[in-house]
C-alpha cells in the first residue's frame, strides 16, 4: 500500500511501508530510503515520500497474447519489489510465449491473478495420404498424432503467485487423426479424418480431413471443430460403407490442461476390406513451467501439469 499523498507523514509511516518495525532507526541517506523516495542524490525530506510505494504495482486489464512481465514494467534496471496484477485473459501462442522475463538481481516478483492465464491449444492431427501413403496394416502412426498444448506461463525468475480468485491453465492437446485405406488395393479410397483442436488462449485448429480415391461415397458425417478458451473441439467423423458399417473418428481436442484423445474406429469386422491407422492425442501444456526457478502458487484453479 502506498504512503498517503498529502498531509503529515512520519518516519514511522515510512518504516511500515518498507516492511520494517515502526521504531527501526531511520536514515534519510540510506539506500532503501532514497530508493523509496526516488531521490538517489541531493537533498531529501519527508515530503519526498508522499505517495511513494515500496512495491511497484502494474495492473493489467487488457487481454493479451505473449510478452514479458519484465518488459511490461518498462525493463527496470534497478532491483526492486514488483507486483503484477492481472484481471484480464492473457497467455501464449505457439509463436509468442507469455513469460516473466528476468528482473535485476535482488528483485522480488509477485503475480496476483484474478483473471485467466492460459497456454495455447494443440492442433488436431492430420495427414494427407497423397503425400504420405498409407500402410497395408493397422497400426499407430506418429504422423497422425495431435500437437501438444503449450504452457500458460514460463517462469524465468523466482516468483510468488497469488491465484486465489484466478485461473491458470495449460493448453489442451490436439486430438489424434484416424486414417483408412490400403495401398495394395487399387481403386479404394484413402481417407484421413482430422482430430479436434485443443483448448487454449490461442485455441488449436481442427485437423484437416482428406478424402481420396474412387470407391464409394465418402463424405464427413460430422465435421469437427477447433478448440476454445474453455474446451477442446470435437474430432471429425465419417461413416464408411465397408462390409460392416464403420465410423472413423478423429480424437477430441483436450480441455484446458488435458491431453487430446486418440483417433478411433467404431464398428467394422475382421473381414474388413480396409486397414486403419490412428494418431495419439497431443500432451497437455503445463499450467506452470518453473524452468528451474523457485515458484510458489496458491489458491484458485490450476489446470495442467506443474513442471519444475
Amino acid at each position: 500500500m502506498a504512503l498517503q499523498t498529502e498531509g503529515p507523514i512520519s518516519v514511522r509511516d515510512i518504516n511500515i511501508e518498507l516492511g520494517l518495525l515502526p521504531e527501526t532507526p531511520f536514515s534519510f541517506d540510506s539506500l532503501i530510503a532514497r530508493t523509496l523516495a526516488d531521490k538517489l542524490t541531493g537533498p531529501i525530506s519527508l515530503s519526498d515520500f508522499l505517495g511513494k510505494a515500496d512495491v511497484q504495482v502494474l495492473e493489467n486489464n487488457v487481454d493479451r497474447i505473449g510478452g514479458s512481465i519484465y518488459e511490461l514494467f518498462g525493463s527496470p534496471t534497478e532491483a526492486g519489489k514488483f507486483e503484477f496484477q492481472n484481471t484480464a485473459i492473457i497467455g501464449s501462442s505457439a509463436a509468442d510465449q507469455f513469460r516473466t522475463g528476468v528482473f535485476p538481481a535482488g528483485s522480488e516478483l509477485v503475480i496476483v491473478n484474478t483473471g485467466t492465464v492460459s497456454g495455447f491449444g494443440g492442433a488436431g492431427g492430420s495427414l494427407d495420404p497423397a503425400v504420405s501413403p498409407n500402410n497395408t496394416t493397422d497400426d499407430l502412426r506418429p504422423e497422425l498424432n495431435g500437437d501438444p498444448g503449450g504452457p500458460a506461463i514460463l517462469f524465468e525468475f523466482d516468483c510468488e503467485v497469488d491465484n486465489t480468485n484466478g485461473v491458470i491453465q495449460g493448453g489442451g492437446g490436439g486430438g489424434g487423426a484416424a486414417s483408412q485405406g490400403d495401398d495394395s488395393k487399387s481403386g479404394y479410397a484413402e481417407d484421413t479424418i482430422g482430430g479436434g483442436g485443443g483448448a487454449g488462449r490461442s485455441p488449436g485448429d481442427l485437423g484437416v480431413s482428406f478424402v481420396l480415391g474412387t470407391s464409394g461415397s465418402f463424405t464427413l458425417t460430422a465435421p469437427g471443430g477447433s478448440g476454445t478458451l474453455t474446451s477442446g473441439g470435437n474430432g471429425s467423423s465419417q461413416n464408411i460403407p465397408t462390409q460392416t458399417p464403420t465410423t472413423l473418428t478423429g480424437g477430441d481436442g483436450g480441455d484446458p490442461g488435458q491431453p487430446g484423445s486418440m483417433g478411433q474406429k467404431i464398428g467394422g469386422s475382421s473381414g474388413d476390406i480396409y486397414t486403419y491407422r490412428f494418431g495419439l492425442g497431443g500432451a497437455p501444456g503445463a499450467a506452470i513451467d518453473k524452468n528451474g526457478n523457485t515458484v510458489t502458487a496458491t489458491g484458485g484453479t490450476i489446470r495442467g501439469p506443474i513442471l519444475v
